[in-house]
Parts: structure tokens; C-alpha cells; sequence
């Protein structure tokens, strides 16, 4: 009787083996898929000093520079709305924030 070869998809008989190669790749398994929260693109400007510390934490870390940005901004966030006693409200719609340069007076 022959071997039989395992290949990505075979799990073998052994009970409670660990997802294959394949499986932990394409995440196919049993779990229901993951909703993400649909991202909105942002531009700023930043000095090279500190775009080179997030670049740094981001290749320390092994996370994305987005990520990195993402965490600061959220911590900053709730830190500002914990000084201030309350969350900031939503921007009431027709109103837009203004945006670019100051105008010189």
C-alpha cells in the first residue's frame, strides 16, 4: 500500500491538527468573513523629522505606516475629548469645514 502524499488542502487524521498552509493563507475556513470599516483618504503635511519617526516605528513594530498614524490620531482624539469633558459632535451637515491656507489679512 502506497503512501498518500498530504498535499495544501489535507489536514491528515490527526485530531485537532492546525489549519494548513493554504486555509491560514486564503483564511477559507469555517468563520464568517470580517467586515472592514470602509477608510477615507487624508493628505497632510508633515516635517521629514517626523515622517521619519513613524516610518521607524512602523519597520520596528512590523505595521503599516497607516496603522501607526491611525493609532496616534485616535489616542490624541480621545485624550482632547477627555479634557474637554465630552465628545466632539459631528459637523452638522450644509456646514463644511474650511480647507488649505489661511488668508492673509
Amino acid at each position: 500500500m502506497a503512501k498518500k502524499k498530504r498535499g495544501l488542502g489535507d489536514k491528515g487524521n490527526k485530531k485537532g491538527a492546525k489549519p494548513d498552509a493554504l486555509e491560514a493563507i486564503t483564511g477559507l475556513d469555517d468563520k464568517p468573513p470580517v467586515k472592514r470599516e470602509k477608510k477615507k483618504n487624508l493628505t497632510c503635511s508633515l516635517t521629514p523629522a517626523t515622517i521619519d519617526k513613524l516610518q521607524s516605528i512602523g519597520y520596528w513594530d512590523r505595521v503599516p505606516m497607516s496603522s501607526v498614524i491611525e493609532e496616534m490620531l485616535e489616542t490624541g482624539i480621545k485624550r482632547l475629548e477627555k479634557k474637554r469633558g465630552e465628545p466632539y459632535e459631528p459637523i452638522p451637515k450644509g456646514n463644511k469645514l474650511k480647507t488649505g491656507r489661511p488668508a492673509k489679512v
